[in-house]
């Protein structure tokens, strides 16, 4: 017997979501301190403008990789909490289909009596 059918039934949450969004909330942290660095060397009167243009540009960057990484966890876990919950109402209905299924039985078999 294989277990094709119950894993084609209830499909988990892929993990790429999670793993891509650690990976984005990482790199853009650490554009985000590549940017605060160059925006701290470039306020400086002997650098060239463009240094401190290019760290700000760097910080927004950044951070919109971290939201975007954020968002990324978010989504997988609201999914994997959406899945979770089906999982036990679908236990829930075969529990209580079972009570009435065997109660209804029982009852037939006492009124046969």
């Amino acid at each position: 017997m294989t277990t094709y059918g119950y894993y084609y039934e209830r499909p988990k949450t892929p993990k790429r979501y999670f793993n891509l969004g650690v990976f984005s909330c990482t790199l853009g942290g650490l554009v985000f301190t590549v940017g605060i660095i160059l925006v701290v060397l470039g306020s400086s009167p002997y650098e060239p403008e463009a240094l401190w243009i290019s760290g700000i540009v760097l910080l927004l960057l950044g951070g919109l990789l971290f939201f975007m990484g954020i968002g990324s966890i978010g989504l997988y876990q609201s999914r994997e909490d959406k899945r979770k919950k089906e999982l036990q109402r679908a236990a829930a209905r075969q529990y209580v289909a079972s009570v009435r299924g065997g109660g209804s039985s029982l009852l037939t078999l006492v009124e046969h009596v």
